[in-house]
């Protein structure tokens, strides 16, 4: 990229860093902006915690069953043989090398794991917050035609990590509440074991975020119920336990990543005698996110976009200078260029075509 460009992208990686939410709810968005500064076919985000880098949590933007499954099965070795410790001490250039040994492509990690995934190339970097403690390791992934990573692209991840420092500090945010926008559906179909017949990226990513920061590692990724977050989980199971009854449960989940509203619908399978379940999965996500991430590529100030998504809140002029910690005079004028920029009458006009926008790439 252009340095200019270049720069942008930062700043914007900086601004979704700086939103009020855990870093587990921040990273499906900040991965795909991330991803957009390289060559990469997807990316993955593991977090730890403590001085002993006890993994946690992981996100990943691409994953199938099997994969998923031989990552459960070797999860120990994981660790072992591609120790977080040196990964951290190493600025993440260890991945690098590793995946540079002779024999790599015969390691299960690479034929079990990234090959079936059409994955040959990766790298890594921990992910620092702002006192320099690890929090977490950022990867990025792509396939044998792209060729492996470069010491650019490692160093370019690098200047990228460090404008996410306040990724973990997640503050209570200065402004009213957040409103909810539909951000997506998904459909889960289960047998009468429990067990998942179809789950897509989509579902696959609901999953992720309504386990929201209190989730078990891969307790998201399990091919079965136990990848519903419990309250969802109970209503599943009462529903699939009865013989006759009720043919429709509901519940709901208010978590920092939205709200999530679980229908599960018993199914009538004829020649098996056995029921079945739909489980829709619809997300309401916070405005802001939405906002944040819709602006990436739009031709504005690091401070226009902050206005723009802090207004999502709908604040007083006096919250909202105070937030931005400029005085009321200097964010009228701020307000005014914005719109003139932009052509529009007000910032409430400029949300509204972000979100159309928005609404409009999920068609």
């Amino acid at each position: 990229m252009p340095r200019r460009q270049t720069n942008a992208w930062l700043d914007h990686l900086e601004l979704l860093a700086g939103l009020p939410y855990p870093a587990p709810v921040l990273m499906p968005t900040v991965l795909a902006a991330l991803r957009r500064g390289f060559n990469a076919d997807f990316g993955g985000f593991g977090l730890v915690s403590g001085e002993r880098l006890q993994p946690v949590a992981y996100w990943t933007e691409r994953m199938t069953v099997p994969a998923l499954r031989a990552l459960a099965a070797h999860q120990d070795e994981m660790f072992t043989e591609f120790p977080l410790r040196q990964q951290l001490e190493s600025d993440g250039e260890v991945v690098r090398l590793i995946q540079a040994s002779p024999g790599y492509e015969d390691h299960w990690h690479h034929r079990e794991i990234l090959e079936p995934l059409g994955i040959r190339w990766a790298m890594c970097v921990p992910v620092l917050d702002q006192q320099g403690a690890c929090d977490g390791f950022l990867y990025l992934y792509r396939s044998a035609a792209g060729g492996p990573f470069t010491n650019d692209e490692q160093a370019l991840l690098r200047a990228a990590r460090d404008r996410l420092r306040a990724l973990h500090e997640h503050p209570e945010a200065d402004l009213p509440p957040c409103p909810l926008r539909p951000a997506g559906t998904a459909v889960l179909n289960l047998d009468a074991a429990g067990a998942m017949l179809a789950k897509g990226q989509k579902a696959i990513e609901l999953l992720y975020l309504c386990h929201d920061a209190r989730m078990g590692m891969l307790d998201w990724a399990a091919d079965d119920l136990t990848a519903l977050p419990a309250p969802a989980r109970d209503m599943l199971q009462s529903l699939l336990s009865e013989p006759a009854g009720h043919d429709v449960a509901r519940c709901t989940l208010n978590l920092d990543a939205g709200r999530f509203d679980f229908r599960a619908e018993r199914l009538l399978v004829t020649g098996t005698g056995q029921p079945q379940v739909a489980v829709t999965i619809t997300h309401l996500e916070p405005t802001d996110i939405t906002v944040a991430r819709q602006l990436m590529d739009w031709p504005l100030s690091t401070q226009e976009k902050r206005i723009l998504v802090a207004s999502t809140r709908q604040p007083s002029s006096q919250q909202l200078a105070s937030h931005l910690g400029v005085t009321t005079s200097t964010l009228k004028s701020y307000i005014n260029r914005l719109q003139a920029k932009l052509e529009q009458p007000s910032r409430q006009a400029i949300i509204d075509q972000l979100l159309a926008e928005a609404s409009a790439a999920h068609l």
